[in-house]
């Protein structure tokens, strides 16, 4: 389980190539509101509200300015004060929380054309200067200020002079920061599972600094078996250097105003945890508790069942109370239920308006520090087993010295003098190691136990004492323990097959060479190679008139082929079952081997459907040819 310090990467980087550049679209040209997960993706989704053009210098100025406004946890981005049905007032300034992504898109663009930003309206419809959006934003009313200094820096801040790569500057800024973890985004019901190519990057190099990488989901709940097999294709993901995530986060917190999710929740957590196995470790994220409950029954959030299948809890608390008074009460009505307590600051930080400029010779106030000290200060209190912030996008450089320097949740070698709640740190790592010591806080037999245990195990004196090699190899992340039939089934994704977007290939990439249009495209292949789904979607159909009985078809829902149906011509036995929900990048087939229909040897023929004239392939080799670079191996 997460032991230490944290972060939550909400909207993990777009790798290099992937952003569109001065003048020319997105290849998205409209974002629905539907598949809001990141900044980026609420800022094409208000350029297309607006009609203006959805290129990098505009989506590059609104990322900037939510990152200055901070209010994406809170489905109002930018901080409107617009009056919406359904939305509730958020601070005292006013600014609204939006009960849904379409209600904050409406709420901005209304807000924008209300007469009092001519200038940004103006810089937006140009589409080719980010720094005119900055000062255009900095010169109204709106009263973000100039963000220009922050362009282009969300990622990749400049370090010694220089730009960093994307993924460098995010585990150079977790080391120095003092992380032991980050939790990211990997996919939801809306958007599918798509930071294939974030994970081959981010992965390796996390996990090289000693930085554990827990994925996240947001699972919709109404198709369960959709989304446990989204969850364990991001469990089983496994990049070329052999990593995959070190858990899983399970968002289970209830949009605003929704029935708590029972016995959907409990049938999800259940459902996943029989297919990872007894070891993996699961996190449920689930909202602070209200203390006391509310009386009406049907509103009051099933906590225990909830959460019975996972292994930690972590709090998701959005208080803007100084101190985060009402942080106790809420773990404490958790505590009886036996989980690790993972206490996360939702907050968007500063939560107040700058102070007024200090007086000569003077400390300057910083309301983000100050907010960063009480939060880790009320974790510790309450027992938490580790402190984590929401979101690495919103938060600013004050925000991350602030966690690198308090003492809390920062393991430090044992038993020698630690507070309890360090004490609770080191027990809630040895537990998610797999050797469980009970959470008292107390150096006791049990801990010392664990510790002997796991010293055998990793070939270290056991000693029961945490000297500088036990803390070194404990806090070195490692592969937790999956079934191996799960990483044999049709289920698990291989790496490299999935590119970032969720451009999914049917074949293995050495197989995509080439090509030969009739009514699909003919690809060579040995009998008994994978065929993987070209996108998320359904199995309507086995078998067709001269491609063999067993050629499936796949009903695409949603990624880059949403809306399109696939045929995969002249297949094996198949692994799946018609009406069966696949994700992309699933096996969902073979190659046939030998003659498989209409056929003079193994091959896959791949299409659209319905079937087409001869020389109809060719959409479908443009598309593949398009997606292979981006995919790579």
């Amino acid at each position: 389980m997460p032991a230490g310090k944290g972060m939550w990467i909400w909207a993990p980087p777009r790798l290099p190539g992937s952003l569109p550049t001065a003048n020319q679209p997105s290849a998205t040209p409209q974002q629905s509101v539907a598949s809001i997960h990141s900044p980026s993706d609420f800022a094409r989704a208000l350029l297309a509200a607006l009609g203006d053009p959805n290129t990098g210098p505009n989506v590059e100025a609104i990322d900037a300015w939510q990152a200055a406004e901070g209010g994406f946890v809170h489905l109002n981005p930018l901080n409107t004060t617009q009056a919406e049905p359904g939305a509730t007032i958020w601070n005292s300034l006013g600014v609204r929380t939006y009960p849904d992504w379409k209600t904050a898109v409406k709420a901005t663009t209304q807000t924008l054309r209300n007469g009092l930003y001519p200038g940004i309206l103006a810089a937006l419809k140009t589409g080719n200067n980010a720094l005119a959006v900055a000062h255009a934003v900095g010169a109204s009313p709106w009263g973000t200020g100039n963000f220009s200094s922050v362009l282009g820096h969300t990622y990749a801040p400049v370090v010694n002079g220089t730009d960093l790569p994307a993924v460098d500057a995010l585990v150079a800024k977790a080391q120095s920061a003092g992380l032991d973890y980050v939790v990211v985004l990997l996919g939801s019901t809306d958007a599918s599972f798509t930071q294939q190519g974030f994970l081959d990057a981010f992965l390796p190099a996390a996990h090289a600094a000693n930085i554990r990488v827990y994925g996240a989901d947001i699972p919709g709940l109404a198709d369960l078996n959709a989304d446990i097999a989204r969850a364990v294709s991001e469990v089983t993901y496994t990049t070329s250097d052999q990593d995959r995530i070190d858990g899983l986060v399970a968002d289970l917190d209830p949009p605003a105003g929704a029935t708590p999710p029972l016995p959907a929740a409990q049938d999800y957590g259940t459902g996943l945890r029989t297919a990872v196995g007894p070891n993996f470790p699961l996190v449920a994220a689930v909202p602070v508790p209200s203390v006391p409950a509310p009386p009406p029954p049907a509103s009051v959030y099933p906590y225990q069942r909830v959460v019975s299948s996972f292994d930690a809890v972590a709090v998701v608390d959005a208080s803007s109370s100084p101190g985060s008074q009402d942080l106790g009460p809420a773990m404490a009505a958790l505590a009886p239920f036996g989980k690790p307590l993972i206490a996360v600051d939702q907050a968007s930080l500063p939560l107040t308006p700058p102070p007024p400029t200090p007086a000569p010779g003077s400390t300057p106030a910083d309301p983000a520090r100050d907010q960063v000290l009480a939060f880790m200060k009320a974790a510790e209190d309450t027992q938490a087993s580790s402190a984590s912030f929401w979101s690495w996008e919103t938060a600013s450089q004050s925000v991350f010295d602030a966690v690198q320097s308090v003492p809390q949740f920062s393991l430090p070698a044992a038993p020698a003098p630690i507070s309890p709640n360090a004490v609770r740190d080191w027990q809630t790592l040895l537990a998610g190691l797999g050797f469980a010591a009970p959470i008292s806080g107390q150096w006791d037999r049990p801990t010392v136990a664990a510790i002997k245990a796991y010293q055998q195990i990793a070939a270290i004196p056991a000693t029961g004492v945490v000297d500088d090699t036990t803390r070194t190899t404990m806090l070195t992340p490692f592969a937790p323990p999956l079934p191996p039939a799960l990483l044999a089934s049709s289920l698990a994704v291989p790496g490299g097959v999935v590119g970032p977007g969720g451009a999914a290939a049917p074949l293995p990439i050495q197989y995509l060479k080439g090509g030969s249009v009739d009514q699909g495209v003919d690809y060579a292949a040995p009998g008994g190679t994978p065929l993987f789904a070209m996108g998320s979607g359904t199995i309507i159909q086995e078998g067709i008139s001269g491609f063999g009985p067993n050629a499936p078809v796949l009903q695409i829902t949603s990624g880059p082929l949403a809306g399109r149906t696939v045929y995969y011509g002249h297949a094996g036995p198949d692994l799946v079952p018609v009406g069966a929900h696949v994700v992309q990048g699933q096996q969902i087939s073979i190659v046939g081997y030998g003659i498989v229909g209409v056929s003079t040897g193994p091959h896959l023929e791949i299409g659209f459907a319905p079937l087409g004239r001869l020389g109809a392939g060719q959409s479908m080799l443009d598309y593949i040819n398009s997606i292979v670079p981006s995919i790579g191996r």
